[in-house]
């Protein structure tokens, strides 16, 4: 520790600061560099500056369950999870403002419940247009003192634009500021080549190119926080409002000019904050008092909540603004894998995550919980809301085509808009957390030992939440939360039983596997031949025994042995053995491989199969009160392995006796 302390001042006393690009340049100097690099973003508006920003950091593309190519940015991949859609229409609307297409002139708002990541993606946004403007593509120059940072080629006459525009392909847009107007005129005496030029970063701290708008008291809250205000200092110096010199150009739509201004909660502001956006959204100028429309060129992403939004869109008197808003739905996650990936980023940014470990499947019984709160009862009474969960999921579900899933969202417009979200589990994960921690430093070391089955050091692992501790404390939240009706608790009550049944068979299948030492080389073996035989058996042919060589008929036995465990009947076998047979051959046409994980129902099928030959030895070995020396080497090497696996001592040993009760019933 004290080596890399060392090593740390030693490389902070070496340490030179970024210093912002002080260079000046003639404003012809300037132009001559746009046209030595044609190809540069340095002229990018806004909104071209923002998906260049986003494009910057790569796109994959690949094929959906439709066919179709759809790009994954990964610009928003280490932060947002599961809004795929929100992300590619919200790039979307850049790419298209980019291209000079009406959606820049317009105010994109992401609309969705509370918690839902609308501040985050707004956040992830303008940290990203901070850093794409110190790389070299993502330059940005403006002319020195403007207090807009505005484009330089602003102070040439329209006869330059315009041949800059026939000789170069260039697009210019917009007029000078009041502020660099009277600098042109009054200093420079009408020559625009006195103008220098320096290059920006933008900095939300430095408000430099970003903006942030928060509504706040309606009597006090002042428009100056938008466009700026008088500077009452200097009306006794100047002697006339309407010179620039008198105004302090400094409201959020100001400095966020070129870049981005966020809008929180955008429509709880009074109605005459709203206004100033309808000439911004429509044709990219502000009204301040004294002077003339003022050019802006920015990014406008708004957020609200879906009460606010419905309230605004029901009052007649703004339809005007109404006509300005592109909404973008933002719902809260709807696959387990995704709400888990933002449970361990929440989890991984705190501090009880030094010293506190999560076990395997806490986090997933959390996220099973939240995703059935926000789906919808299927119209199909053959699926049930744990199945409709997994295809969401992109499990196998036997019986649902993939056609059938995306026609199940179709129909569920509403999914995602209501429900737990995640800052509700997270609170519940920060309580299990503080519990988990009492419990544990309440027991002696002796006490630790004995629960672990002997097991010595259990005080070098510490602290641990497991799905036991989630589920105790998700089903106290719900009984002792006033905000919810008794009809909800109730509901929410099934829920939970319902993450609990799925809980219990994960945990199920975790102890066993440990058992059984070669799990996976045993399921694959016997996938194996129960494929081979059911494609035998309905192709009728013959297959080689592998002992005599001798050509023999498909093995009912083995066949009927693995599907009594799912319930086939007799009836039914062969319809099951052709849907085997046909997943198989769809397989093998796409290059895809296909193993026992590939079809759930035949997983569970496999898994079963090879567990009831140990169902006795584990529950006898889980549950006995006082194992023999056999039995505790056993339950040691069990404890070990799941240890291996993100389990503590003390949590996996939790886990071998509440799977033994399980088993047992």
């Amino acid at each position: 520790m004290e080596k890399a302390t060392k090593n740390v001042l030693a490389d902070m006393k070496g340490w030179e600061p970024t210093l912002q690009d002080d260079k000046k340049l003639q404003l012809l100097d300037y132009v001559q560099l746009l046209i030595d690099n044609p190809k540069n973003n340095l002229i990018d508006l806004a909104h071209a500056r923002m998906y260049h920003m986003i494009e910057s950091h790569g796109i994959e593309w690949s094929e959906d369950e439709n066919g179709d190519n759809k790009p994954k940015y990964k610009f928003y991949e280490k932060e947002i999870y599961g809004l795929q859609y929100t992300l590619e229409r919200l790039t979307e609307l850049f790419y298209s403002g980019g291209r000079l297409l009406p959606t820049r002139k317009r105010i994109i708002l992401l609309m969705g419940p509370v918690g839902g990541g609308k501040s985050t993606i707004a956040s992830l946004l303008k940290r990203g247009l901070e850093e794409y403007s110190e790389t070299e593509n993502g330059k940005i120059y403006t002319l020195i003192g403007c207090p807009l940072h505005e484009d330089p080629l602003h102070a040439l006459p329209n006869q330059f634009r315009e041949q800059l525009t026939n000789e170069y392909g260039f697009y210019i847009e917009g007029k000078l500021c009041p502020a660099c107007q009277y600098k042109l005129d009054k200093e420079f005496n009408g020559d625009f080549r006195k103008f220098e030029v320096n290059r920006i970063i933008f900095s939300e701290q430095k408000r430099m190119g970003i903006g942030t708008f928060l509504p706040s008291d309606i009597k006090s809250q002042s428009i100056d926080e938008l466009i700026g205000s008088i500077n009452l200092s200097k009306i006794a110096e100047i002697g006339i409002e309407s010179d620039p010199r008198a105004y302090t150009f400094d409201g959020e739509l100001n400095i966020a000019n070129r870049g981005m201004v966020e809008l929180v909660e955008i429509l709880k502001s009074d109605p005459k904050f709203l206004y100033v956006f309808l000439t911004l959204a429509q044709e990219n100028q502000i009204k301040t008092p004294k002077f003339p429309f003022i050019y802006e060129d920015l990014v406008i992403l708004a957020h609200t909540n879906e009460t606010e939004w419905v309230k605004f869109m029901g009052k007649p008197e703004n339809e005007a603004l109404r006509d300005r808003i592109i909404t973008v739905l933002c719902p809260y996650v709807l696959e387990v894998n995704n709400e888990t990936k933002i449970y361990n980023k929440e989890w991984n940014n705190s501090s009880d995550s030094k010293d506190v470990a999560v076990a395997p499947r806490t986090l997933d019984l959390c996220a099973t919980f939240a995703i059935l709160s926000r789906l919808d009862e299927p119209k199909d009474k053959n699926v049930d809301l744990v199945k409709k969960m997994k295809a969401y999921n992109g499990e196998e579900v036997e019986g649902l085509k993939s056609s059938e899933v995306r026609q199940m969202r179709l129909e569920s417009e509403r999914e995602g808009m209501m429900g737990i979200g995640p800052r509700y589990i997270m609170n519940c994960i920060s309580q299990a957390a503080t519990r988990a921690r009492e419990e544990y430093f309440n027991l002696t070391s002796e006490e630790k030992t004995q629960m672990c089955y002997g097991i010595d050091n259990i005080d070098e692992y510490g602290p641990s939440i497991d799905a036991i501790d989630m589920m105790r404390v998700l089903s106290d939240s719900i009984d002792n939360d006033p905000e919810l009706g008794n009809e909800k608790k109730e509901e929410y009550r099934k829920l939970l039983e319902m993450a609990r049944e799925e809980l219990d068979k994960q945990l199920k299948e975790d102890i066993q596997k440990v058992f059984c030492f070669e799990f996976e080389k045993e399921a694959e073996v016997l996938f194996r031949n129960y494929l081979n035989n059911v494609i035998a058996f309905i192709s009728k042919e013959k297959i080689k025994d592998p002992i005599t060589g001798r050509e023999i008929d498909a093995d009912e036995t083995l066949m009927k042995s693995v599907e009594t465990m799912i319930k086939i009947s007799e009836g039914s076998k062969e319809q099951h053995r052709q849907s085997i047979v046909n997943r198989f051959s769809r397989a093998a046409q796409k290059g895809k491989e296909f193993d026992f994980n590939t079809h759930a129902d035949l997983r569970e099928a496999i898994t079963k199969r090879i567990f009831e030959e140990r169902k006795d030895t584990i529950q006898i070995t889980t549950t006995a009160l006082h194992p023999d020396k056999e039995k505790i080497g056993e339950l040691n090497r069990v404890i070990r392995r799941l240890s291996e696996n993100g389990y503590t001592p003390y949590s996996a040993a939790k886990m071998v006796r509440y799977v033994g009760k399980l088993l047992n019933r």
